[in-house]
């Protein structure tokens, strides 16, 4: 599959991986505002609010049944963060045409809705619906407070409150709340018209249909939008090292949730290829069953009930999430760190090296059997500019060197440490593994 770009606008770009292989072909429209804690909370708010209804189709009925004319087509608007980047995000689903044969204009009807969602959502009196609005909030309040309840969640929430503790724009928990309840309907809708009505937008497309249909139907639908800035995008940027930070907390599960977050000095970037010596060595130190902590902290030594690593590529940070009895946090603890400074010595052998490959291998192969797989894979790298393949990047992955594994390792430094402590007493059951 080769990867196309082209400018369909002064505020669109469009990105094509064309193929035939799949039944449905995916589209990602993007738009980027500002991140801080207040848009991130609008942000996510706005998200459930903009998939209620359109100037069109102003509810969730008559859009229903708008995407069911549509062969079962789908716009789903979602919110992320990517590293200093808030991305809204409309995902549509739509069947390939030469599957159709009564003529229906599906690209044009499916780029009508996301058109619609982007420019002119439902409005009642220039504000969204306050029944949505409400609804909406209590439905973000309640997911606020359901990650609470799932402690290794919870424990990965924590931990990145500690590990981002420099970023004035990283809300903890109790922060989130205050600026949700804060929030009224009006706040909501100038949110909307400032930053997401005249955002540019960056679209990624992965299916058999025309690079030139795709961009007459796209100028079409946008022609009328009044982009009033080019595209913001940050650059992924390593997250500064800070003092040691330890936090604990007593709950009332059967047990304990041990995270750590490491810092490297290593992001996805087009000027080094450094980002890909820490996927490899994250595979060997706990990012699959044959890693070092599956197979001896959890194993062998029996300390955890869960154990696993992941590396975030866009911010640079290395984190392990574990399940363990509240009594061996010391016993663990030691034992992963041991895991990654037998990695530093150069500790790993040829079969773990391989091993850790072969799975890689088989994830990025694996990509090209679905659709939204290779929209994740591509469309965050097009998003930042990044000109890597997925078989380039397999390709670069299988080069890396034992020495360049430790060297990874060597580079990631422990910067937080977050403990729940679980009480046997009372304490209510837990995933013991995922």
């Amino acid at each position: 599959m080769i990867l196309n770009k082209v400018s369909v606008s002064d505020g669109i770009d469009l990105s094509i991986l064309k193929t035939d292989k799949f039944k449905s072909g995916i589209f990602t429209f993007r738009v980027s505002v500002p991140y801080t804690a207040k848009n991130a909370v609008l942000a996510n708010l706005l998200s459930g609010v903009l998939k209620r209804g359109t100037r069109s189709y102003p509810d969730l009925a008559s859009l229903s049944r708008r995407l069911d004319e549509l062969y079962a087509s789908s716009a789903d608007v979602r919110c992320s963060r990517l590293g200093k980047n808030l991305i809204l995000t409309v995902v549509s689903d739509i069947i390939d045409p030469k599957y159709v044969h009564d003529g229906t204009d599906l690209l044009g009807g499916v780029l009508e809705i996301v058109g619609e969602t982007l420019s002119c959502p439902y409005l009642e009196n220039g504000y969204f619906p306050s029944k949505t609005f409400e609804q909406e909030k209590r439905f973000l309040r309640d997911s606020i407070d359901a990650s609470v309840n799932h402690t290794r969640t919870y424990a990965g929430i924590r931990l990145a409150e500690l590990m981002f503790a420099s970023d004035p724009e990283f809300s903890t928990i109790e922060q989130i709340k205050e600026i949700l309840e804060s929030i009224d309907n009006k706040a909501l809708t100038e949110f909307f018209n400032e930053f997401v009505k005249h955002a540019p937008i960056s679209v990624f497309y992965v299916g058999s249909l025309d690079k030139d249909l795709i961009k007459e139907k796209l100028y079409l639908q946008f022609k009328d939008r009044n982009f009033i800035s080019p595209l913001q995008i940050h650059m992924p940027e390593p997250e500064p090292v800070l003092e040691l930070r330890s936090k604990s907390e007593h709950m009332l599960v059967s047990q304990g949730k041990l995270a750590l977050g490491f810092k490297t000095s290593s992001v996805v970037s087009n000027n080094s290829d450094e980002h890909y010596s820490f996927i490899l060595m994250n595979e060997i130190f706990g990012g699959s069953p044959a890693s070092k902590l599956f197979m001896n902290v959890r194993e062998k030594m029996s300390l955890c009930y869960y154990c696993s690593s992941s590396f975030n590529q866009f911010s640079g940070t290395l984190t392990v999430s574990s399940g363990i009895d509240s009594t061996n946090r010391k016993k663990a603890q030691k034992a992963i760190l041991a895991e990654l400074d037998n990695i530093r010595k150069g500790i790993i052998s040829d079969v773990e090296i391989n091993a850790a490959k072969s799975s890689l291998e088989n994830s990025y192969r694996q990509v090209y059997d679905n659709p939204y797989d290779l929209q994740a894979s591509y469309g965050n790298r097009t998003f930042f500019g990044l000109n890597d393949s997925v078989e380039i990047a397999l390709t670069k992955i299988l080069s890396v060197t034992k020495e360049q594994i430790a060297e990874a390792a060597r580079k990631a430094v422990l910067d937080s440490v977050f403990f729940i402590e679980g009480s046997s007493e009372g304490a209510e059951e837990d995933c013991y593994d995922e």
